[in-house]
């Protein structure tokens, strides 16, 4: 199991990711609802991605995806296919790329903010394939745990 503070631990961002999964988790009634319909009761209970990595066939594609904290990042590939979805640490050749802090990953993750909408604030990066890495959603279960329409 891949967990991002494992990664970051050695750039002592371990402490950093915890507050921002606790901030997301306290101020934003959209993603605490996601996490608990995820099964994520607190933000303790968050793991990292692949805790809610799709465990049922995905898109047959490999993303890079780079996970900033200040001037500190964590690189990881993440890989779908028949058996779901895998997350291993380092990137790995990928024709497309995203890097984003943490909490910008779970809104795009999530459908909340659209990739386009975070390149335009600059809370994330794409390199290669704009395409490729807008199917990262599909490699979630929280992509589909989408709030109902207010109606």
């Amino acid at each position: 199991m891949v967990r991002i503070w494992d990664h970051l631990r050695p750039m002592d961002n371990e402490r950093a990711y915890r507050e921002q999964i606790a901030r997301l988790y306290e101020r934003s009634s959209f993603y605490r609802d996601k996490l608990r319909a995820a099964g994520f009761g607190d933000a303790a209970a968050v793991g990292g991605l692949d805790a809610i990595a799709k465990r049922t066939p995905v898109p047959e594609v490999s993303i890079g995806l780079v996970v900033s904290h200040g001037s500190k990042s964590a690189p990881f590939t993440i890989a779908g296919g028949q058996t779901g979805t895998t997350i291993q640490k380092g990137e790995r050749p990928c024709k497309g790329s995203l890097e984003a802090p943490f909490d910008a990953v779970l809104q795009i993750i999530g459908r909340s903010v659209s990739l386009e909408e975070a390149v335009a604030s600059a809370r994330a990066k794409v390199q290669g394939s704009a395409t490729l890495v807008r199917k990262l959603p599909q490699l979630f279960d929280l992509a589909e745990r989408r709030r109902p329409p207010a109606g």
